[in-house]
């Protein structure tokens, strides 16, 4: 026979398993995996739809044979008679596995007695024997699907936070914590209310929890080695994950939840876009260091467009928004904080990638931009919390509309390579021209000068030297023999 151990470390997710067990259902057992040849064991079991995996690493010379096989749940209540009765220490468990015909038949549980225990023939330990069942159906597809989830990070500091901030809401059906947000929607007897933290919880990913999820997530950072948890949300399915423990948790119910939140919300608006013009404007205000530390800049909508504009005293910012989809008229103003915009992990794209964008408000008069991964979706991946500024909006209309009407004006198109020679070969041409012309005018009052001086009218001007003059040609025609005399004419040497 074979021991299968389970350690100290993994004893209370041991027994908080057991505990979760149903016996109404057939997935009321425990499924262990063994895989040998990586020297680790894996545990499947729970509530069903709610289980949990523990991994346990094998220790060496662990003699076991990788198998895979299910313990019914009568074989754990029988286990904890014995350890009432013979009051054993609860540091871990063990169990004898028998092994015959290529696989493993049957499982005994073994007493771990205090080192103070009398034994004498008073005394008469019994012996139960459970036949193995093959590895549930289920468990299997559990183990399967645990290997491709995608799951999100939380830091310490956010899983302490929420632990903390979900106590304080004790009893309540559900609560959702939404990436840097500070308010936190929960309901309590089929009732939503809003409650705002002191401080936002660093967050990869919307975060919805019933009671039994939270302190599921208090028992695993409790019992976490690392302190690190990850979590995976499908559906109605909320998965947390460690370094050797794995458990999920149902989320029954978060559909109507999540219509309770957007019914409580009045729709103002909605639209697509990529952002990337407001993510723009927003960086080049927080680089003007008169006005960041302001840290309130503007979004104005009118006539189905938007604009991103701020106006600080002596500076002026504003620049149209790209948006598709939006349909409304009137002008509404709203302020908003540049570096909330800044810290939002959106995925700002110059071209495409549109996403659906809604303004909407809370009974609370509380109005967010929110975002959307997808249309279908009904609880948005991120918001922005915006206030209205009605009462600034005749100014900013005037700046919108000096920003359009000077549109052109702000920008020059650079002539290409072949339009600057075009243009050098006109401005030449007309050079020459009007050369040509000045010439003529100087000749005419050349002429006109000679005859008020009693010189009869000629074609060239007197003093130029005649073309057909012999000597000047024959003076020409020495030039270059007069290189080769001296001074007084002889031959240089």
């Amino acid at each position: 026979m074979s021991k299968l151990l389970i350690p100290k470390n993994k004893t209370s997710l041991f027994i908080n398993m057991i505990n979760a067990l149903d016996k109404r259902h057939s997935d009321a057992c425990i499924s262990v995996f063994i895989d040998s040849d990586n020297s680790r064991m894996l545990l499947i079991g729970g509530a069903p739809d709610q289980y949990g995996q523990i991994e346990i690493p094998l220790e060496k010379g662990h003699g076991l044979k990788k198998a895979e096989f299910s313990i019914p749940f009568d074989f754990f209540m029988c286990m904890k008679e014995q350890q009432q009765e013979f009051n054993t220490l609860p540091i871990q468990h063990i169990f004898e596995i028998n092994y015959k015909n290529g696989k493993y038949i049957n499982i005994e549980y073994c007493l771990l007695l205090r080192d103070d225990t009398k034994i004498d023939d008073s005394i008469h330990f019994p012996m139960f024997r459970f036949e193995l069942d093959a590895a549930h159906k289920n468990h299997i597809q559990y183990q399967v699907a645990n290997t491709q989830r995608a799951y999100h990070e939380l830091n310490k500091r956010s899983i302490v936070d929420i632990i903390n901030s979900t106590n304080a809401l004790i009893p309540y059906d559900f609560v959702e914590f939404r990436k840097n947000e500070k308010e936190i929607r929960f309901q309590k007897n089929g009732e939503v209310t809003t409650k705002l933290l002191q401080d936002n919880i660093d967050l990869p990913h919307t975060l919805p929890l019933t009671e039994a999820a939270s302190q599921t997530l208090k028992n695993l950072y409790t019992n976490s080695e690392t302190g690190s948890i990850a979590f995976s949300l499908e559906g109605e399915l909320l998965t947390f994950k460690t370094d050797q423990y794995t458990q999920s948790v149902s989320l029954e119910g978060i559909d109507q939840f999540h219509r309770k939140i957007t019914q409580n919300k009045t729709l103002i608006l909605e639209f697509a876009s990529n952002l990337y013009d407001f993510k723009q404007l927003n960086k080049m205000i927080l680089k003007e260091t008169s006005v960041r530390s302001l840290n309130t800049a503007m979004l104005l909508f009118d006539n189905n467009r938007l604009f991103s504009c701020m106006l600080p005293g002596r500076r002026e910012f504003i620049r149209e928004v790209g948006v598709k989809h939006l349909h409304h008229h009137d002008a509404l103003l709203f302020s908003y904080s540049p570096r909330a915009l800044k810290e939002m992990r959106l995925r700002i794209f110059t071209k495409g990638s549109e996403i659906r964008i809604t303004l909407s408000q809370n009974q609370n008069g509380e109005l967010k931009l929110n975002f959307f991964d997808n249309p279908e979706d009904i609880s948005p991946f991120d918001s922005l919390t915006l206030v209205s500024e009605q009462s600034l909006l005749v100014a900013y209309l005037k700046l919108k509309n000096e920003y359009l009407n000077t549109y052109d004006n702000r920008y020059i198109l650079q002539p290409s390579p072949q339009g600057e020679l075009d243009l050098f070969m006109e401005e030449t041409n007309s050079a020459f021209q009007s050369k040509s012309d000045t010439d003529e005018v100087i000749s005419t009052l050349q002429q006109e000068t000679l005859i008020a001086n009693g010189f009869d009218a000629i074609d060239e001007f007197p003093f130029e030297q005649d073309k057909h003059n012999k000597q000047s040609v024959d003076e020409i025609n020495t030039s270059d023999d007069l290189e080769t005399v001296d001074e007084y004419g002889r031959e240089k040497s």
